[in-house]
């Protein structure tokens, strides 16, 4: 009898698959390319330059500000999913200030969406 929790060989229990993975991560690059340049309208363009965005942020490792600005607009699942993903590849540490960001700082998300706001503001002006 199957009660529908089969497991597939070399998949943890209640993990996703890395299809899902490459997914959620794509959808966030490309989420964080129409937050921070809104002017895109490709998904290819948008993909192209949250990618970027994201190898500059975590190359000087200024995860904070990348993740202030991502939260804002992206769903909490795909934002959980590629900060653990690609905090990993620069420290243990990159991950922690990751998982605290995202569930114990919304002052510096709301500082952070204010400032956005207001480079914005100055420099269509």
């Amino acid at each position: 009898m199957s009660l529908g929790l089969e497991q597939r060989v070399g998949e943890t229990p209640g993990s996703l698959d890395d299809a899902d993975d490459r997914r959620y991560l794509v959808e966030g690059e490309v989420a964080l390319g129409r937050v921070l340049l809104p002017s895109l309208t490709s998904p290819a363009a948008s993909f192209i330059a949250g990618r970027l965005i994201l190898v500059i942020f975590l190359l000087r490792r200024r995860l904070i500000f990348l993740l202030a600005f991502f939260a804002a607009r992206v769903d909490l699942r795909v934002l959980i999913h590629t900060v653990f993903r690609l905090s990993f590849f620069i420290s243990y540490r990159g991950a922690v200030v990751g998982f605290y960001f995202i569930f114990f700082s919304q002052f510096v998300l709301v500082w952070a969406i204010v400032c956005y706001i207001l480079i914005i503001s100055e420099t269509c002006a």
